[in-house]
């Protein structure tokens, strides 16, 4: 077992005023021996401070500058007067240690971003939004929410019995800027910068997926990436009535 640096330092200087009393006057024992008791026990030496803790971690300016629009594009859409809407926020990219968190109580939004040691020092914690979270993935009385809002889209949402079609949640965890977990479900975040706000006023995230080729439009952790693509975009999502201005 490694011997702490101030038992090392303790050592050290009894072994220098040992040898310095000795030069002194050899039979000086009892001199000798109070000298290095008084290290020992009277003199307490510590390297650094005890209640010293690790500095707040910094952002990457570009990092930082892609949360402030998402927290900014967010805030706007709960204030916003449109009932429904859609905005682009522009996206993340990848933030390797970067860990933000997202929670709602049903009346606001927390965004807290972590960095650091293990992505688990605050770095950022933002003013609450009034409004709650949701996603546009997971499942609701055995449907599934993803193509429900597909549909919902493609058909202009005419759908007498739409429902279903978002998913609220209390907490969101992205991670990296390009995985995103909810409702024990793990997701990509190729979502090309879009949210959504519902008629009840909860702000949707897009998780995604791939599959081969796009083949498949969604499934339980949310819209294939593809359908997001700006050729697919006006397919599922031009009927929204508005920008959240």
């Amino acid at each position: 077992m490694a011997m702490p640096v101030s038992r090392v330092v303790k050592l050290m200087l009894a072994v220098i005023v040992l040898m310095v009393v000795l030069l002194i006057n050899e039979n000086t024992l009892d001199a000798t021996k109070d000298a290095v008791k008084k290290i020992f026990v009277s003199t307490e030496i510590t390297i650094g401070d005890k209640n010293l803790t690790g500095s707040k971690p910094t952002l990457h300016p570009e990092h930082e500058k892609r949360l402030d629009k998402l927290h900014k594009t967010m805030k706007e859409m709960a204030q916003s007067k449109e009932t429904e809407c859609i905005r682009n926020y522009k996206g993340l990219i990848p933030m390797e240690g970067v860990n933000t968190i997202l929670s709602s109580d049903g009346n606001q939004i927390v965004m807290r971003v972590k960095s650091g040691e293990g992505g688990l020092q605050d770095a950022k914690v933002y003013a609450p939004i009034p409004a709650s979270l949701c996603v546009i993935a997971g499942e609701i009385e055995g449907e599934n929410v993803a193509k429900n809002f597909y549909d919902k889209m493609k058909t202009q949402g005419k759908f007498i019995t739409a429902k279903n079609y978002y998913k609220p949640t209390s907490s969101i965890f992205i991670q990296g800027g390009t995985e995103v977990a909810f409702e024990g479900i793990t997701a990509e975040l190729k979502d090309q910068g879009l949210l959504y706000k519902a008629p009840e006023g909860n702000i949707c995230f897009f998780p995604t997926y791939s599959s081969f080729m796009g083949f498949t439009k969604h499934a339980q952790e949310g819209l294939e990436e593809d359908q997001l693509d700006a050729d697919e975009i006006p397919k599922v999502m031009n009927n929204i009535p508005g920008t959240c201005t």
